[in-house]
């Protein structure tokens, strides 16, 4: 009982303590609310209320005024009704009514004051209220106007820290390019002076080569083979016309210069003939590549997607980039039939590789991540040797520069580009592109132009002298990679519209289109490609095939189906003789012909 009688207590006692705090809970709002309505009108609300307490007195003195009118009236009446009464109360009576019609008129005056008093103290009223209402609309255009200047200080706000972003960029390549100035500055010094020690070197050696001149000259006059007796000169062999022309120093400098030429000759004779030595394995490339149709070796290249893949330019290795974070180098075997299922595994990337390339060398392997850096690894040793760390969005693409191994130049989807100088370790130029990056070209050949295909479907090229793009060709869709042929007068476009196109860069004009029913590109980063020979050109599809076409003709070639995953990336040998594609169910197919 003791259990159920108290339960409700509680109850109750719960609920007066909520009863109580919703109290106070509305009454500090009302307060709050009060105060701040009337914090910007204190002494046109203090007016008004002494305005509203004369006219309550006012009305009150009318409201006794109007009972003492009463009161005389009904003593008025009183008086008349008595007029039967003795002469001497009549008399009487009439003095206090005369009496009284005098207060009733003071009375009557007094409620006329009053009653126009009341009326400007109305209409002051009603002006104070005009007041108010023009000061609440004062207000709520005050307010229109801080809420405005809020939105422009927020614009001006994200402009100023975009221009700060900018000018940190140009500081940090101001830094770099002053760096690199004084770097060269002090090689050029040091160039000057190797320059003077050898031309101090040099004429110490013609001092030396004219005195051993003399010397020989005169050692063989005293060894000439006649007598005293003989008036016959010695016979002396007729000098060379040519040489005759020239005087002792030139002869000389003449002398040094067939030398130094003969050691260079040399010196190349023997480089081209270690080169041979050192290079057994390479093989003499066809002039003509195969049209994929065979497929003679299959392999799991990753954990899962294949998202990049490339043959090395000496044709020996294949390196391929995944989802699952590595870089793996596979060797091909002699036959170009298959690889060694033992790989070079190449780590360090926090995200998915993106893109892969060797160096012209075949010493490094260069990788774009999409943990925004982009690694360089000596593949002798499997080691990193250089992360490229500065932009603030995902890579998809890592160029080296005109087939140098110094320059690399990167894009991604924080809408710039950088050029990165390895020996310096550092970031030398930022281009501004305005839409994320996903393929560059900078080959050989281009050691001062790079182009780039962007997601807001246009292709930009630009002058690595200059900031800005020099020009720019739009397409209809999403640009996802781009390729160019051997001459570099061709470059190859794959876009999300699904079609390929071939732009002539002689003339920056679209010259053919490619596309096929079932063709579809699956990804922004879906890779297209170039035969060696200019041939063929070939793309993997979302269905899961490889589609080649024929440049010339402009027709499909073949048609071959991967594995049922989409094909994301392909490419052929440098000898055209072996195709690879790369699919996202982590396979890797080679084909011939």
């Amino acid at each position: 009982v003791d259990v159920f009688c108290a339960t409700p207590r509680m109850d109750t006692d719960s609920a007066d303590k909520n009863h109580a705090d919703w109290r106070r809970l509305i009454l500090t709002g009302l307060q709050q609310r009060n105060s701040r309505e009337k914090g910007g009108f204190p002494e046109l609300i203090a007016s008004h209320e002494n305005l509203q307490a004369a006219l309550n007195h006012y009305k009150a003195t009318i409201n006794r005024l109007e009972h003492e009118k009463n009161q005389l009236e009904k003593l008025f009446e009183d008086a008349v009704k008595d007029d039967a009464h003795p002469s001497g109360k009549v008399d009487k009576k009439s003095v206090d009514q005369r009496a009284l019609q005098k207060e009733l008129m003071e009375a009557l005056r007094r409620r006329a004051e009053l009653a126009d008093k009341v009326c400007e103290m109305t209409d002051m009223v009603k002006d104070k209220e005009g007041e108010l209402v023009k000061k609440d609309k004062m207000i709520r255009d005050l307010e229109a106007l801080v809420t405005t200047l809020r939105a422009e200080s927020e614009t001006n706000q994200q402009k100023y820290e975009l221009e700060l972003f900018v000018s940190k960029s140009v500081q940090e390549e101001h830094r770099n390019l002053t760096a690199l100035y004084v770097k060269e500055r002090e090689k050029s010094d040091e160039l000057r002076r190797i320059v003077e020690n050898l031309k101090a070197e040099n004429q110490g050696l013609k001092d030396v080569r004219e005195t051993k001149d003399k010397k020989d000259s005169r050692l063989s006059l005293s060894r000439l083979p006649f007598s005293a007796n003989s008036t016959r000169q010695p016979s002396i062999p007729p000098a060379d016309p040519s040489m005759e022309r020239l005087s002792g120093d030139t002869a000389r400098q003449h002398s040094l210069d067939a030398a130094s030429s003969t050691y260079l000759s040399s010196g190349t004779q023997d480089q081209t003939h270690s080169l041979k030595k050192s290079s057994p394995s390479i093989k003499k490339r066809k002039n003509f590549a195969i049209c994929p149709s065979s497929n003679v070796h299959q392999f799991d290249a990753h954990e899962s997607d294949v998202s990049a893949l490339c043959f090395s330019p000496d044709g020996t290795c294949l390196a391929t980039g995944g989802s699952d974070k590595v870089v793996k180098v596979w060797t091909l075997k002699p036959d170009m039939q298959s690889v060694d299922p033992k790989c070079s595994v190449l780590s360090g990337n926090k995200a998915s590789v993106m893109s892969v390339q060797f160096d012209p060398q075949c010493r490094v392997v260069l990788a774009a991540s999409n943990d925004n850096t982009a690694r360089l690894w000596t593949i002798s040793e499997g080691k990193s040797k250089h992360i490229l760390e500065g932009h603030s969005g995902k890579l998809l693409c890592a160029k080296f520069i005109a087939d140098e191994t110094h320059k690399v130049v990167t894009g991604s989807h924080d809408r710039t580009l950088k050029i990165w100088d390895l020996s310096q370790k550092s970031c030398i130029r930022t281009l501004f592109a305005g839409s994320s990056c996903n393929d560059v070209i900078a080959g050989k050949g281009m050691r001062t132009t790079v182009i780039s295909g962007h997601l807001d479907t246009r292709i930009r090229f630009w002058d690595l002298r200059t900031t800005a793009a020099a020009s720019e060709i739009a397409l209809p869709g999403k640009v996802t990679s781009l390729d160019h042929n051997s001459e570099r007068h061709l470059l190859l476009c794959c876009s999300r519209d699904d079609t390929l196109r071939l732009i002539d860069l002689r003339q920056n004009s679209i010259m053919s289109t490619f596309s096929s029913s079932g063709f579809k590109v699956g990804e922004d980063w879906s890779r297209a490609c170039f035969s060696p020979d200019g041939q063929y050109i070939a793309a993997g599809s979302a269905d899961g095939s490889v589609f080649v076409w024929e440049v010339a003709s402009g027709r499909m070639k073949s048609k071959k189906e991967h594995t049922g995953s989409a094909v994301v990336v392909c490419g052929w040998h440098p000898s055209g003789q072996l195709f690879a594609s790369g699919d996202r169910n982590r396979k890797v197919i080679l084909w011939t012909s």
